[in-house]
Order: C-alpha cells, then structure tokens, then sequence
C-alpha cells in the first residue's frame, strides 16, 4: 500500500536565487502575504453600489414616477380629466393617494385654482369689508372653513400663492369694487406722523401695483411700527401702537379657519412672521375649543416671550391668547421678558387703553415683593416706570 503524502508547511520555499529576487523586485510588490484577488462579478457589484450612491435624486415629475405595479384606471385618466374630478369633488386627499395623481394634480393653476374654490365665498362676501375683532359681525360668517384649514396645511400653501390666488380672484372677479385701504394705513398715519414719513416705506397705489407688493409695503410699514413702539420711550405712544382691540380685519378666511400649529409654536423667520400677519389680521383666530391650536399658541407665546419677538407676541394676543392671559402665564411673562424696553412693551401689550388689568397688577406686586427676585434690579425699576405712568 502507498504512503499517504504529508504537506509540511515551509517545506516548498520560493525561489530564492538571484534572478528569482531580482525578478520579484522588478514588480514593486509589497511585502508580506499577497492581497486575494476579487472576482470578476464581485468587483463589478462593488463598482455599481459605489455609482448608484453618487447618484444624484431626481426631481419627481411625471416622465420620471414609476411603480411596481399596474396603473389604476384613475391613474390613467388624461390629466384634464383627472383635474375635472378633483375640482368637482375638492378632496384633498385625492393628490396624496398616489404618486401618479399627485404629480398630475401639481401645478401652479392647480393651486391657484383649489385656493379661489375654497376661498370665493368668503372674499365674494367681505371683500372691501372691514370689522373690529371685538365685533359680532364676525360670527356672523356661516361659511365653513374646514376646507380653508385643510388647505393651509398643505406644503404647498404658502403665503405667495395664496397672495397670487387673491390677486387673480380681484382681476377675475371684484375688478370694479373699490380696492379697500389696507389694514396698516390707519396704525401709519396716526401716532407718529412726520417721523414715519422719514422711514423711506413709500406708499403705492393698489390699483397700480400687485397684490404681492401691495402686501409686502404692508408687512413693512406693519415691522417699522413696533420697532418704534419698542425703541420710544414714551409710554404714551406705545399704548397707541398696542392696543389691538382698535385696529380693523379685513376679512380674508372663513370662521373656524385654523392658524397652522407651526407659525403658532415658532421658530419664525421672516416669511412665517409674513403668513401670520396675513392669517391673523385676516381674520384667523385661535379654536380653544374643538383643536390643540390654544395650547400650541401658549407654547409659542412663551418661545416668543423668550425670544423678545414683538411682532408675534402682538399677533398671538390679538389671534385669541389675550382672553387666555392667566396668572401663570403673567408670572412666567415677568421672569423669562429680557430686562429691556421689550419688556415694558410686552406688559403694555397685555393692557388695553390706559387701564391696567388686575391678574396682571397682581403678578407685577408679586414679583416685587418677592425676595426671590430682589435681585432684578432692571426689571424692578421697569415694573415702578410703569407703576408710575399708569398712576
């Protein structure tokens, strides 16, 4: 029988004679244990992964939208017909169902039109009408606005489009109604007279220029305003600025139309502030009772508290928190308010007229008095400024 051959480890050296060695350095290999090489479909996995990641995403239209599986019969309609349905019916939902529908219902006079839809009855009824927020004439809106609060919750509802739709409606529809005076001139020409006329915010004529414009004189008017209000020392030109139960709405929304909980809670850049001047001196107002909207408003009332934002204290008290005001939130008013002239102007917000609130007395005597604050020192010599001014 045949010996059974034994593999002894070293015993098969390499070559090592000189034309073998100089061979081998001829190669530039690196020392130690040669690397495995990789498979031919390895190598070519690898190489597709590496590509594929690079990739960059492609923007969703419809040549590019595909799908697994077989298209419905809806998706399949001409998209003519599909918008025919969508308008007939206005659901929502209908767009967000399917990837197909939704980018065959995308468009600009997709959206310019769902907006004049839901809002036509409430612009046909009070455009170029104007309330006091403290009016019973603002109950007496019948139209739901269910659908208007489903639309302002959608991405694609922002401030320039609903402003652009606004602007089509008036051409289309109210093009020989008298345009109204905007909400901001009564506040820009009464109390600091020449001194805003200094400002470099030119008036324009809104018969000449668009809605969009039109709009952004407002908001700027509307900012340069509290930044006086805040920088003045004169109590009595705040109290004139800050008292939201005098200025008018012109009514743009439905009752019940909600306020998104994101421009409630915050962070506010420019264009949330935008949206919720235009939502607010609308006619939005806060529904403590059938949403959370009153309790994200609280939240945000406080971040903005926190955060000195004059312009979004002003709009949440005049959109509802005003008839919230508690001791609690007073109290957490006169701890977290930076010791500044924001925190005269923020108090004086919570005052109307010349008079001063008991809740609010009270919580300014307390934090007086009490000895955990006997440190403030700016703040108590605010609190006795306007002791002292409201006698």
């Amino acid at each position: 029988m045949a010996g059974t051959p034994i593999k002894i480890p070293g015993k098969y050296t390499r070559d090592s004679s000189k034309s073998a060695v100089l061979a081998r350095k001829i190669l530039k290999r690196p020392r130690g244990r040669p690397l495995k090489q990789q498979s031919s479909k390895l190598a070519s996995h690898i190489s597709q992964s590496l590509s594929s990641t690079a990739r960059e995403s492609k923007v969703r239209t419809m040549k590019n939208i595909k799908s697994r599986r077989n298209m419905s019969q809806l998706e399949k309609l001409p998209t003519e017909l599909l918008e025919a349905i969508f308008f007939y019916c206005l659901n929502l939902n209908l767009p967000v169902c399917s990837p197909v529908i939704g980018g065959k219902l995308s468009g600009e006079s997709v959206y310019s039109k769902t907006v004049i839809t839901a809002f036509d009855k409430t612009w046909d009824g009070w455009y170029r009408q104007s309330i006091l927020p403290i009016s019973n004439f603002e109950m007496n809106r019948t139209d739901s606005g269910s659908l208007q609060s489903a639309i302002l919750k959608r991405r694609w509802a922002r401030l320039p489009v609903l402003i652009r739709s606004q602007d089509l409606w008036v051409r289309k529809y109210a093009q020989g109604r008298p345009f109204p005076t905007t909400i901001i001139q009564r506040l820009w020409s009464e109390p600091f007279g020449s001194d805003i006329r200094k400002s470099g915010i030119k008036d324009v004529d809104p018969k000449t220029v668009s809605a969009v414009r039109l709009f952004d004189n407002d908001f700027a008017k509307f900012c340069y305003i509290f930044r006086r209000a805040e920088q003045t020392p004169d109590f009595n030109m705040k109290i004139q600025h800050l008292s939201g139960s005098k200025i008018h709405d012109y009514v743009n929304m439905a009752t019940g139309t909600e306020i998104p909980n994101t421009l409630l809670i915050g962070p506010w850049d420019e264009e949330a502030i935008k949206f919720l001047y235009w939502l607010v001196m609308g006619g939005a107002r806060i529904d403590w009772l059938t949403s959370t909207s009153g309790e994200a408003a609280i939240i945000g009332y406080k971040r903005a508290v926190r955060e000195s934002r004059i312009e979004v204290i002003y709009l949440l008290l005049l959109a509802g928190i005003e008839n919230k005001l508690d001791g609690d939130i007073i109290q957490y008013v006169l701890e977290n308010a930076e010791a500044n002239r924001s925190f005269t102007t923020i108090l004086m917000m919570m005052s109307p007229g010349r008079r001063l609130p008991s809740l609010l007395l009270d919580g300014m005597l307390l934090f007086k008095n009490s000895h955990e604050h006997e440190n403030d020192f700016e703040k108590l010599i605010l609190i006795e400024e306007l002791f002292a001014w409201f006698g």
